[in-house]
């Protein structure tokens, strides 16, 4: 299937990945630092095997110097233009045989090398030539890299895999500057769906070179791998990044890139909206001239119309009739897609009484090549509606061999063998289900709970062979006795597909199976290249006309014109082609030699390079296998650096004044050839931080870290030096007492005065599952990273009553459980019950009284969530007392209620599986001074370097807010609250306080084992930066990495230091407000400047714009540490540099272009709107959905520069005065804020 219709194919419920090979797990790199690197279970051998099947050489063979011209012009670049273009001549493909065979025979012969010459050091070390070695290093590398090339555009994906990950294992520093490699290794991590690996190896180059030509394609990729993953938000960016791109795709027209956008409103399951775009396409004159994008956009549109709630139509049956007509539209725009019929086989199967209608529709789906699992679940489910139970099973076994992950087959297979009494399978089909991530897992996980239960308790029953008595139990259906007996699972896998049913699946997983053997590419098979080479390029000799005109020309060659000349040599060339040449005797084939043919025209012999030139060959700086960074670079005067980093090394003095750098922007642009060395790098490897080896990292035993703890005691130990170099050097540290000492108000902050002042103020609600001590769990219970987090909203005041009603039916179960054991005494147990009756919570206490606060207006609504929480457990124990359990169980009703206001539906199921449900109030704004003045009032008596704003507090400086950042937020919490693992934004400490009355959990790791962290999330297919995790402490331990662990009392304050990696956990009912801070440090700076690299990296936002802080900074502040200064003087080289060249670059193109429009005081700092990168000074502006949108200068060149407004915010003397103002002020004491 051509790659324009695979790529459609991403879209439809894992259609397209369930028909490829699984993506093996990654095997670690050479390095300590295990890379992502793919090997093909059963083919690591076969394809080593591969490379190296030219021994049959006897001498190296080389290049024609016409040869040796076209491959310098073919990389992994070329990709689209050998598999897809009409216009690829047979020559080129020819040439593709030709090189791999070139490259095997070369890399064998360098192997050899390699491997005598460490022999040789082995015997004798003064032999060793580290120079040599580095060379022939080099030379492999690069043969590696040439080779996945010539694989990749023959479309032989394991040894074009197999090529670059040798590559990368040689030399994986230079192979992320490789931009050709990391192109090649990228799409073919896309075709084997390693997407994780993928989305690296593509946002690497777009990093190291912005305006790079295959620029669409890469994106158009992203945009597909990011959906995939459910990342809707970074899939429709890099859409429309495609689609901006002024470049045409041979791969992916606009029309296709336009179809993935509305899809991705589509995805986000915004139904409404996604019929409006998708109606849009199919009014489009582009779209009408490509049937098979119509044929999506039609079938699209009928089956988001079938998903669409019946409340946006007339009727239900107005509804099907629309479905049914886009559907059929489909079908006719495009015959030959599976697809199509199986959406009309799922319309047909809900509006049609008769089964064999939807069976026919499914049955043209498989005949069309959709072995789909979506398909054979449906039948499945068609054969159960006709009783067909023995046909139902084969059906989801069809489903589950071509996705084992298909949650809906998994279910739908546990719920037959639960109705044939067959218990065991029945738990391990649902367990499986579970972990398919199913949309709804809380029924399925209700299942499992009490399967689990009924099969312990009833464990003799199905010993004797007796499961119908599990029936019996009032909670079980009671189904009819089945007539045939259904064989288990391992039963079922092994008997397969009956021939009748699956020949057509068989001869599928027979193809997929041997779809990546060894046999390769179609462009190896030898005997077919020949002898089509040689039908049409025969080689003969000349004729006597021929022989006696060359003859003439070459008396004359002095004298001859340019067409004469051409003619001579087209007879020289003919003639030497037609000399005849001694074979070379092969040797005699190896058994893996089994790709090259026996049979077929003898093939036309190659130049070759004897053996003894080789070590001159290693020399040959024209030969093509000159790797990426041996290249030479383009052109120093280019129009634009090829990326910009405010970590380029620069090549000025630190002194340089504004006007320097003004003349060598001139030089750079006017005498290219002059501007040497430049003014800082612009060809820059990506950022990538060192990961301590896991020989050097601490032992066992001491890997729990002493939290930093101070008690502050005094109001001049509060404002003292020493407490803020304490706070400085710890990655994190407990400070106690300071709050009192302060003598600060923390009941400002509770929930109470909280109501009282702004009870309608918003909330973020994120709805949690309650995990079990500090683990974390999936929906099985299994220890797992990824945490649940459902966003919602609410206000202060439902919230408070949620917060207020969490604590009380706490202690009503707390009252329960203490009289059911018959402990406590009968204080406490009063203490417990007045508590539980309405007995204000101290700060967290509401305004009024329970029963008035937590009155639902709906009385069904509060029925059907009293029958929830006391369904959830069953009936309560005959030990228990009735009038206890009458009470939590009254208490979990109201409980259920204030959930329900505090925004979003909540289960509150019980048991270990089905976890309970918390909800966490989070990001509460209050830097509204109007609103909160008193509670801003009180913060402002921290010290000065802990203060939200202060002079030493560099984010004071950036003149606007930046929420989250110099705002104070407000977090709301009932036990199990979790703040999953993060590193605050751009690196910078933060300040965090416990309002109480409840404790709260911190964990937190060094800056320095951030790297190893980020490895672990990505092992897990989780983004450090993004996902929502929280690490499981046995796995830390496993890994090495030390832990701090603490416990934040009420009153306490924690100060978390730039770059330390930490997550938390409520213990009791408490608030916090926290805040981030900027410390006047080189090091916070300089880590702070990395995180906006790697965030450019990852395409992360840098809440915190580091251009404009540093000019801010260097206006505002005057340093003494000589370290930060030349911080700030870097970023202010780069920036101030970058800016002009921006200017020169636009005005070379349309002198006059650039207005000025000068910067408005407090006016928050901008980044672009298609690649979220900050820019600053020089805007590119373009009004779109009225509303002016500001981009940066690589994006609207890759668009149309004649599409945008250039603005420039700071004039040039401006910024010049400020550069040059800025200097280095000694101090003689130490600062103190």
């Amino acid at each position: 299937m051509a790659e324009d219709d695979q790529s459609l194919n991403f879209l439809f419920d894992e259609a397209f990945f369930s028909a490829m090979p699984e993506a093996p797990a990654p095997e670690p790199a050479a390095e300590e630092e295990a890379e992502p690197e793919l090997v093909i279970d059963g083919l690591e051998a076969s394809v080593l095997n591969g490379i190296g099947t030219a021994d049959t050489f006897t001498e190296m063979p080389d290049f024609r110097p016409d040869e040796m011209e076209k491959l310098h012009l073919i990389n992994s670049y070329s990709y689209s233009h050998f598999m897809f273009s009409k216009a690829c001549e047979f020559d080129e493909k020819a040439l593709l045989y030709k090189a791999r065979r070139v490259y095997e025979a070369r890399l064998e012969q360098a192997i050899k090398k390699r491997k005598s010459m460490e022999s040789e050091a082995k015997e004798d070390p003064k032999k060793r030539n580290p120079k040599l070695e580095e060379q022939l290093r080099r030379y492999i590398y690069s043969t590696y890299i040439q080779l996945g090339h010539t694989n990749l555009l023959a479309g032989d994906w394991t040894k074009s895999m197999f090529a670059y990950q040798r590559a990368f294992r040689l030399r994986p520093r230079h192979f992320r500057t490789d931009r050709p490699g990391l192109f090649g290794i990228g799409i073919t991590y896309f075709h084997f769906r390693a997407l994780n690996a993928c989305i690296e190896a593509f946002t690497t180059l777009l990093y190291i070179e912005r305006d790079i030509e295959v620029a669409v394609e890469i994106h158009v990729r992203l945009g597909i791998a990011f959906k995939c993953l459910g990342n809707i938000a970074l899939a429709r960016q890099h859409f429309h990044r495609a689609l901006d791109d002024a470049q045409d795709s041979l791969l992916f027209s606009k029309a296709e890139i336009r179809f993935h956008i509305a899809h991705c409103t589509d995805a986000e399951g915004n139904h409404k909206a996604a019929i409006e775009e998708y109606k849009q396409l199919e009014r489009d004159s582009a779209i009408q001239r490509e049937p098979k994008i119509l044929a999506h956009v039609y079938r699209s549109l009928g089956w988001v119309t079938y998903r669409t709630p019946t409340s946006n139509f007339p009727n239900r049956d107005a509804q099907l009739a629309e479905v049914k007509r886009y559907l059929l539209q489909a079908i006719d725009a495009d015959k030959g897609n599976s697809r199509s019929y199986y959406y009309f086989g799922r319309y047909l199967s809900t509006t049609e009484t008769k089964n064999d209608i939807p069976f026919a529709e499914y049955g043209k789906a498989i005949d069309n090549n959709d072995h789909d699992a979506d398909t054979w679940c449906s039948i499945g489910v068609l054969y159960r509606r006709q009783g067909q139970d023995i046909d139902a099973l084969q059906s989801f076994v069809c489903a589950l061999l071509v996705n084992d992950k298909h949650s809906a087959a998994w279910a739908s297979l546990g719920n037959l063998y639960e109705n044939h009494l067959k218990f065991p399978e029945a738990l391990y089909c649902y367990k499986k289900s579970i972990n398919g991530n199913p949309s709804h897992p809380e029924p399925l996980k209700r299942r499992v709970q009490y399967l689990q239960k009924a099969i312990a308790d009833n464990a003799h029953v199905l010993v004797r062979g007796k499961p119908e008595a599990l029936a019996q139990h009032p909670q079980h259906p009671q189904p009819q006795k089945p007539t045939l007996e259904l064989p288990n699972l391992e039963r079922a896998w092994q008997d397969g597909i009956p021939n009748d049913q699956g020949h057509l699946f068989k001869q599928v997983l027979k193809a997929q199976r041997f779809l990546y053997r060894v046999t390769g590419s179609h462009h190896w098979k030898m005997s077919e290249m020949t002898a089509t080479y040689a039908v049409r390029y025969p080689f003969e000799g000349l004729n006597d006309t021929q022989r006696e005109i060359m003859h003439i020309l070459r008396l004359n060659e002095e004298l001859l014109q340019s067409n004469e000349r051409e003619l001579l040599h087209h007879l020289e060339e003919k003639s030497r082609r037609a000399e005849p040449r001694p074979a070379p005797q092969p040797r005699a084939p190896r058994p893996q030699e089994t790709m090259l043919p026996t049979e077929g025209p003898e093939m036309k012999t190659f130049p070759f390079l004897a053996g003894d030139d080789f070590d001159a060959f290693l020399n040959d700086t024209e030969a093509p296998h000159t790797a990426a960074e041996d290249l030479p670079p383009p052109p120093k005067g280019a129009a634009l650096p090829q990326t910009f980093s405010l970590l380029a090394p620069i090549h000025v003095p630190i002194t340089v004044c504004a006007s320097e750098i003004f003349e060598k922007c001139a030089v750079r642009l006017a005498e290219p050839e002059m501007y040497n060395p430049p003014i800082f790098d612009e060809h820059v490897p990506p950022p990538k931080p060192p990961i301590i080896p896991f020989k050097k990292r601490p032992k066992v035993e001491k890997l729990g870290l002493k939290t930093p703890l101070i008690k502050v005691e005094k109001i001049q130990d509060a404002n003292s030096y020493e407490l803020q170099t304490f706070c400085y050097k710890a990655p994190i540290a407990l400070i106690r007492g300071l709050a009192t000492t302060l003598r600060m108000d923390l009941s400002l902050f509770s929930t109470k005065t909280l109501i009282e002042l702004q009870p309608d103020y918003p909330v973020e609600v994120r709805t949690q599952y309650r995990m079990p001590g500090d683990i974390n769990v999936d929906q099985l219970g299994q220890p797992s990273w990824n945490c649940f987090s459902m966003r919602s909203s609410t206000n202060i005041r439902r919230y408070g009553i949620y917060q207020a009603e969490s604590f009380r039916h706490s202690l009503k179960e707390e009252t329960v459980r203490l009289r059911a054991a018959g402990t406590g005494s009968k204080y406490a147990i009063a203490a417990a019950e007045a508590a539980a009756a309405g007995t204000p919570l101290g700060t967290i206490a509401t305004t009024a009284p329970a029963a008035s606060l937590l009155s639902v207006t709906n009385p069904a609504i509060a029925a059907a969530m009293a029958r929830k929480a006391v369904g959830a457990d069953g009936p309560p124990a005959k030990r228990r007392r009735t009038g206890g359990q009458a009470a939590v169980n009254a208490s979990a009703a109201k409980l259920a209620a204030a959930a329900e206001l505090a925004g979003g539906p909540d289960d509150l199921p019980t048991g270990h599986m089905p976890m309970k449900v918390v909800k966490f109030g989070t990001n509460v704004d209050l830097s509204d001074e109007t609103k909160f003045a008193a509670q801003l009032r009180e913060l402002n008596k921290m010290p000065a370097f802990a203060r939200n704003s202060a002079s030493c507090n560099a984010l004071t400086h950036l003149g606007h807010s930046v929420l989250g950042m110099n705002t104070v937020q407000l977090y709301m919490k009932v036990p199990g609250c979790r703040t999953p693992g993060h590193l605050e934004n751009n690196c910078f400490a933060s300040v965090n306080i416990n309002i109480g009355p409840g404790e709260c959990e911190w964990f937190g790791v060094d800056y320095e084992y951030w790297p190893v962290i980020d490895r672990m999330c990505k092992d897990r297919g989780i983004d450090l930066m993004k996902g929502s995790w929280w690490p499981n402490f046995e796995d830390l331990v496993r890994a090495r990495v030390p832990v701090y662990r603490f416990t934040q009392k009420a009153g306490d304050i924690v100060w978390v230091g730039g770059g330390c990696v930490h997550w938390v956990q409520s213990v009791g009912w408490c608030n916090n407000v926290a805040w981030n801070v900027g410390p006047m440090t080189p090091e916070q700076l300089e880590m702070s400047l990395y995180a906006h690299e790697w965030n450019k990296l990852t395409e992360y936002r840098s809440l915190v714009p580091m251009q404009h802080l540093c000019w801010q900074l260097a206006a505002n502040v005057r340093f003494s540490n000589q370290k930060m200064f030349n911080v700030v003087k870097g970023v202010l080289i780069r920036s101030l540099a970058f800016s002009r060249m921006v200017y020169d670059h636009v005005e070379s193109r349309k002198p006059g272009s650039v207005k000025f429009q000068e910067r408005i005081k407090g006016e928050i700092a901008h980044y672009c709107e298609t690649c979220d990168v900050e820019v600053f000074n020089i805007l590119f502006v373009k009004e779109r959905h009225n509303k002016f949108n500001v981009y940066c200068v690589y994006c609207a060149k890759k668009a149309n520069f004649e599409d945008y407004i250039a603005l420039q915010q700071i004039s040039f003397d401006e910024l010049s005065e400020t550069f040059d103002r800025f200097r280095l002020y000694p101090a003689k004491t130490p600062l103190l804020c």
